[in-house]
C-alpha cells in the first residue's frame, strides 16, 4: 500500500514547530507572526482552509528568506528538525552516493556557505574505514589544484563526524551537456585537460575524485 501522505500542520502548530527549530530568534518570531496575521486579515479571510493559511505562512516566510525552501517543506510535513548540526544551519539536502548524507549548510558564526557530508556513524565506528576517510580527508585538503573544490575540515559534534567542503556553484557536467549539446573541441580540449590534471593529481596520491559539475562564472 501506498505511504500516506502526511497532513499539513495548522497554522497555530507550524508556528510552534518553527520555534522549537531554532531558525528564528523568539522576537523575531513574534514579529513575523504579528505581521503574517495582520495581512492574513486583509488577504485570505475566514473562508481560506486551514492547510492553505499554514502554506501561506511557509510561502511568505519563504519569499522573505527566513526559512529555505527544504525548510519548508519539512515544516509542512509537520517535521521539527534536525535543522542545525553544531554551528551548522543545514538549508538543503542534496543528492549522496553512499550511505552518508549531503547538505548545503551555513556556518553561523561566519556566515559561510559550504557543503557539509554528515558521515555514517555506523561506519565511522569501524577502524579501517575511520583511518580511510581521515587519510583522503587530508590528502583533499592539502591539494592547492585550482580545479579541484576545496576541503575545508573533518569536524565532529557530539556523535555525529561530517566533512565541510566548498559549495561549489554550477550545475553537473552531464545535465550542462544534455542542455547545450557537445562542447567545440576548442572549448572541451582544455577542460578535459584542466580535470584530468586535477583527477591525475589525486590518483597520484592514492586517492580517488567526486562528482564533476561545470563551475559557475560570474
Amino acid at each position: 500500500m501506498p505511504t500516506p501522505t502526511p497532513s499539513v500542520p495548522a497554522p497555530e502548530l507550524f508556528w510552534k514547530l518553527l520555534a522549537s527549530t531554532r531558525l528564528v530568534e523568539p522576537g523575531m518570531l513574534v514579529i513575523l507572526r504579528r505581521e503574517h496575521e495582520a495581512s492574513e486579515t486583509v488577504a485570505e479571510g475566514p473562508a481560506a482552509t486551514t492547510e492553505a493559511k499554514t502554506k501561506a505562512i511557509a510561502r511568505r516566510l519563504l519569499t522573505k528568506g527566513v526559512i529555505s525552501q527544504w525548510q519548508a517543506r519539512r515544516l509542512l510535513r509537520a517535521e521539527d528538525g534536525p535543522f542545525f548540526i553544531g554551528d551548522y544551519r543545514l538549508l538543503d539536502r542534496l543528492p549522496c552516493d553512499g550511505r552518508g548524507r549531503l547538505y548545503r549548510a551555513r556556518h553561523e558564526p561566519s556566515a559561510r556557505v559550504v557543503r557539509l557530508m554528515q558521515l555514517s556513524r555506523s561506519l565511522c565506528q569501524r577502524l579501517d574505514v575511520w583511518t580511510e576517510i581521515v587519510r583522503r580527508t587530508t590528502i583533499a585538503n592539502q591539494s592547492a589544484n585550482p580545479v579541484l573544490g576545496r576541503t575545508w575540515a573533518l569536524e565532529q559534534f557530539e556523535s555525529d563526524r561530517f566533512i565541510v567542503c566548498e559549495d561549489v556553484p554550477g550545475e553537473p557536467l552531464a545535465d550542462e551537456l544534455a542542455r547545450l549539446g557537445p562542447l567545440p573541441v576548442g572549448q572541451a580540449g582544455p577542460l578535459m585537460l584542466a580535470v584530468a590534471g586535477a583527477v591525475a593529481d589525486l590518483h597520484r596520491q592514492a586517492a580517488v575524485h567526486g562528482r564533476t559539475r561545470t563551475r559557475a562564472t560570474a
